[in-house]
């Protein structure tokens, strides 16, 4: 099955909330159309215009689809108290015709009494799943849904006291199967469903896909789950749809070159549910590997910000090889990515392709006084390192640092000459990174500062890119407990380095800015990258205590508030709301009528620590600024 061979131009202006103007015109259609981004992106209310701009016997199941099985709601027929106890066949034509307005999905068990072989094609294939027998009695007029366990025993009625996992199979695949419709529009179909039977929806969704005028079904995808999202090959690929929290444009995949095809192509072999986070995620960061996204993630932690409220989240992918795919992939579909790279990967070949013809690096290279022309400069780089590896190779003093590059270079392999070159100048670079005074004395210090120069416009401009370059060569030379070499890691010791290093960044004994200090330029990397900031206890501590500050006022200038005691019974009911949060550490009255100062104590309820509250006759209750949480 071709999963992009269905053409028909579609142009429309965007709905609110998009700005006003704004239209969308898209011409090839996959027969599985997947709409995917952050919620609140648009994506349902887009749907609901997209959909009247096709042709056919269409379908639209909404997310909250199984609306209407149950008595406890408004909604015509379907919120009728008497569907509780079954479906009235004088109501079955109103009941399928606010099911199909509404997006209701309810409407599928009428579906399945009036249609014996899609009943027999859902019964055994529940049946499978489950263990479950369905049934369809009618008693007085009233078509009563009933489910049997096989594994058990024991029939109840399938409507009102079944799992919401088998009920939700049971109306996606009976919309799925029917043919009354060869359009069908799902709202989030991974609700409700355990991976495993996502997985088994989206099999049985590609087994009914195709041209509809062959019998088989367009279908659009709203969905939030990478096990919904099967994107096996380009053309798969090419119908996805991505939404952006800024409400943009939706982007997708509409072109792409030879070379550009066959890059992606062997990337998609290899895409996970985990790598499928970029197309949810508004700022994908992506890493070189799984240690790294540890670190990173735990360091984000103490740092108490959260990357996944500002809609980010790492993805660790197979080395920069791969990551630079994904810095196409994402660029294409318009998303705000990050990339954290060892060192090596500023001399990469694919990087220089890639990163070298975006706009925002190219603009950053002109202003620097760089030229146009980012894969020169870098050769301009690596023809600057050359003088340095030489001096190296003929260096017959003591220094040690020197002979530990020295003897590095002696380690390279001799099969690829390119290749032994690009380690040296890696090499080199870390050396000037580290030992700028060691390089000085073989090279002289105009050398050196012109490496320095030409290495940091590169890392500068790429930075604009979001792409972040760990100048001092891989993670482990940032990781104190590690004391290997700096130019040749051993591969096996990385994944102890790491857990070393995790157990020191969530000891929270150690403050964080001995933390930041220890991770220096990590910690400025990580700080750059999108985060929401903590969440803040303390407004919302502050809003809900000024009601019992100004309480405690009037009752103290009333004369019925004079110690500790009495302020609990003036308070009442309330008081038993306050005691959850909080304890009174100190009353007094002063010289005038009305005066007192008083000191609460709240609970460490939130993780912000103990702390203290005081407060007096002339605080002003409704602003917050006028007192403040005492760390205890």
């Amino acid at each position: 099955m071709t999963s992009l061979a269905f053409n028909k131009v579609v142009e429309f202006q965007l709905p609110t909330p998009w700005i006003p103007g704004i239209t969308f015109r898209r011409e090839f259609w996959g027969y599985i159309n997947f709409l995917v981004g952050p919620n609140g992106s648009g994506k349902t209310r887009f749907a609901s215009e997209l959909i009247s701009r096709f042709d056919g016997n269409k379908r639209f199941l909404r997310a909250d689809r199984l609306v209407g099985l149950y008595h406890k709601n408004n909604m015509g027929h379907w919120g009728s108290a008497r569907n509780y106890q079954g479906f009235s066949r004088s109501e079955f034509g109103n009941l399928k015709s606010e099911a199909q307005q509404t997006g209701i999905g309810g409407d599928a068990f009428i579906l399945l009494e009036e249609k014996l072989d899609l009943r027999i094609r859902i019964e055994a294939t529940l049946s499978q799943i489950f263990n479950r027998e369905i049934r369809l009695e009618w008693d007085s007029g009233k078509l009563i849904p009933k489910a049997y366990n096989l594994r058990v025993g024991g029939e109840y009625t399938l409507h009102n006291d079944e799992c919401h996992g088998l009920q939700e199979l049971l109306i996606l695949l009976s919309h799925l199967y029917d043919d009354s419709n060869n359009i069908l529009f799902i709202d989030e179909p991974e609700l409700n469903l355990h991976p495993q039977y996502q997985s088994f929806l989206m099999a049985e969704i590609k087994k009914v896909a195709g041209p509809p005028e062959k019998g088989k079904k367009l279908i659009f995808l709203i969905t939030h789950s990478p096990y919904m999202l099967d994107i096996s090959n380009l053309q798969n690929l090419k119908s996805v749809l991505c939404f952006h929290h800024d409400f943009g444009l939706p982007t997708s995949l509409d072109s792409l070159t030879e070379e550009e095809s066959h890059g992606l192509l062997s990337l998609l072999t290899r895409l996970n549910t985990h790598h499928k986070q970029l197309f949810f995620a508004a700022h994908p960061v992506f890493v070189e590997g799984i240690f790294d996204a540890q670190l990173f993630s735990t360091i984000q932690e103490r740092r108490e910000v959260s990357m996944e409220g500002a809609g980010a989240c790492f993805i660790d992918v197979n080395g920069k090889n791969e990551l630079i795919q994904y810095f196409k992939l994402v660029n294409a579909f318009g998303k705000n990515g990050k990339y954290i790279l060892d060192l090596d990967a500023l001399l990469d070949r694919d990087l220089r392709a890639s990163a070298g013809n975006d706009k925002t690096v190219i603009e950053h290279l002109v202003v620097s006084g760089a030229g146009t022309n980012f894969s020169a400069y870098v050769g301009q780089l690596e023809t600057a390192l050359n003088p340095l590896i030489t001096s190296i190779k003929a260096y017959t003093g003591r220094s040690t640092v020197i002979n530990d590059i020295k003897q590095y270079f002696t380690t390279c392999k001799k099969e690829d000459m390119s290749e032994d070159l690009k380690r040296m100048r890696i090499a080199c670079m870390v050396l000037v990174g580290e030992n700028p005074t060691e390089v000085d004395q073989i090279v002289g210090n105009m050398t050196r500062v012109d490496i320095e120069s030409k290495r940091d416009v590169l890392l500068n401009s790429l930075k604009q890119a979001g792409i972040f370059i760990l100048k001092s060569g891989c993670l482990e030379n940032y990781c104190p407990t590690y004391g290997g070499s700096r130019y040749k890691v051993n591969a096996d010791s990385k994944k102890s380095i790491i857990e070393k290093e995790l157990e020191i960044v969530s000891n929270k004994a150690i403050p964080l800015a001995d933390l930041e200090q220890r991770y220096h330029t990590l910690w400025e990397i990580l700080s750059q990258l999108p985060a929401a900031p903590s969440v803040d206890y303390e407004t919302a501590i502050k809003v809900n205590l000024s009601g019992l500050i100004y309480s405690i006022q009037v009752g103290v200038s009333r004369g019925n508030i004079t110690t500790l005691e009495q302020a609990a019974g003036y308070l009442g009911d309330r008081f038993k709301i306050y005691q959850r949060i909080l304890n009174f550490e100190s009353f007094s009255l002063g010289a005038s009528k009305g005066d007192f100062n008083c000191s609460i104590i709240l609970k460490d309820l939130w993780g912000i620590g103990v702390k203290r509250v005081r407060f007096s006759n002339t605080t002003p209750a409704g602003t917050f600024a006028a007192y403040n949480l005492e760390n205890v």
